[in-house]
């Protein structure tokens, strides 16, 4: 399991609408135990800490540890798409999220396969079905032939994911 420094601040936000919002908390643990929501786990971390990133001396995981995902949902969600097959990035509203950092009016960002939401804000993998009931609101989809027929995105998700590339 990736272990995090007792600095990691990825979760903060995660933390503090749990704590002011007992809606929201309660929904998230009835979610829980009915897994149909996680944490982050193994699987995304390991896709995250694998990413060549040369932007940061601690490579993609540090904008984690550092919580610069907070506020970035877009960049952040595409960049972690990189990692994955068969995605679409979603472009919408989440309504929790309003006033935080990065979305004044709720706005967020996110990426998803057929069954699950990743959302690199909150780091939970959401199963669909609960999609709506969380607030989630799709505006926008950039789908996965549209991401591939684009090729800054297509060449970028190479490279993140090139293995014969020395890691910085």
């Amino acid at each position: 399991m990736t272990q995090f420094s007792k600095d990691f601040l990825g979760d903060t936000l995660k933390k503090q609408l749990i704590a002011e919002n007992k809606d929201f908390a309660n929904l998230l643990n009835n979610y829980r135990a009915q897994e149909l929501i996680f944490d982050f786990g193994q699987e995304e971390w390991d896709k995250i800490s694998n990413q060549n990133f040369p932007d940061l001396p601690g490579g993609f995981m540090e904008v984690f540890e550092k919580g610069i995902n907070i506020g970035n949902c877009g960049a952040v969600s595409k960049r972690m798409s990189y990692s994955y097959n068969n995605i679409d990035i979603v472009i919408g509203a989440l309504p929790i999220l309003r006033g935080t950092p990065g979305s004044p009016h709720g706005g967020h960002a996110w990426f998803e396969d057929y069954k699950y939401i990743y959302d690199t804000t909150l780091l939970l993998k959401i199963n669909k079905c609960v999609k709506e009931k969380l607030g989630y609101k799709d505006e926008v989809i950039l789908s996965w032939d549209t991401l591939l027929n684009d090729p800054f995105y297509f060449a970028r998700r190479e490279f993140v994911n090139d293995r014969s590339i020395k890691k910085w």
